[in-house]
């Protein structure tokens, strides 16, 4: 399967005593991009949603250098001075994170393939890492929706 869960249990101790557990467990499907990149059997959706997600890539690079070329024709001084003009920095800046970040999860996926590919059952596969980027991914996209 795809799916992979990250469990989180908190133990909260409040200065007036007891302990308030607390469980989190998030679930993400880590491979599904990458077995569309790799050339396994695609799933149709995948490949759809793969090719949707880098056709808005390039759309927020061409939106960030259109900005670049806003600041540039109204200089420093009256650019800085507008908010949405910064409200647009964030935007494209935050955006171009998550993209960062999705391209290393992308490479983090194609350079654990062999172990997937190979793996008997017998061999410990540590997704951790790629489950940390994905959480932090969606974290930061999160925000950027309220930004």
């Amino acid at each position: 399967t795809d799916e992979f869960g990250v469990a989180t249990l908190v133990l909260q101790i409040p200065a007036t005593g007891g302990v308030f557990p607390e469980a989190v467990v998030k679930v993400a499907p880590l491979l599904g991009t990458f077995r569309t990149l790799n050339g396994d059997p695609p799933d149709l959706v995948w490949v759809n949603l793969t090719f949707l997600e880098m056709a808005l890539y390039g759309l927020v690079v061409f939106l960030a250098l259109r900005e670049v070329s806003t600041y540039r024709a109204l200089g420093h001084a009256s650019y800085s001075r507008d908010g949405w003009a910064w409200m647009d920095l964030v935007n494209y800046g935050l955006f171009l994170l998550v993209a960062g970040l999705r391209a290393n999860l992308i490479y983090n996926l194609w350079y654990l393939g062999d172990q997937l590919a190979d793996d008997d059952g017998t061999e410990y596969v540590n997704l951790t890492k790629v489950a940390t980027t994905y959480f932090l991914t969606e974290s930061i996209q999160a925000f950027n929706c309220i930004v």
